[in-house]
């Protein structure tokens, strides 16, 4: 089992061997020879079966570590958005206090 490869081995293999073993069917073949087929045939059928659970479980976890990056990325967005929120309020702030400042400033030299 090659993974990474192209399409998966054992699938080609147990669709080759069907057709073999219905081939030699046809034509008459029996005994251990077909016996045998059979026996290799229902192999590949449980290789292919792993190989597709192999696969499963890398796309799954390919797919975790997917949803575990967005999740981080996330946040790491949402800290950056509250960081950005509090320098808005405190740029604000002092705005505000400035501009008290320079209110008072002036009532001061109106008196």
């Amino acid at each position: 089992m090659q993974r990474g490869m192209g399409a998966p081995v054992a699938p080609r293999r147990v669709a080759s061997l069907e057709e073999a073993i219905a081939e030699a069917v046809e034509a008459g073949v029996g005994g251990e020879q077909l016996r045998n087929a059979r026996e290799r045939l229902e192999d590949c059928r449980a290789e292919a079966a792993l190989e597709a659970c192999h696969n499963m479980a890398e796309y799954l976890s390919l797919s975790l570590s997917l949803s575990l990056s967005l999740s981080l990325s996330l946040s790491l967005s949402l800290s950056l958005a509250r960081t950005l929120t509090q320098m808005a309020e405190y740029t604000l702030t002092m705005a505000t206090r400035r501009a008290n400042m320079a209110s008072f400033g002036r009532a001061q030299v109106r008196l």
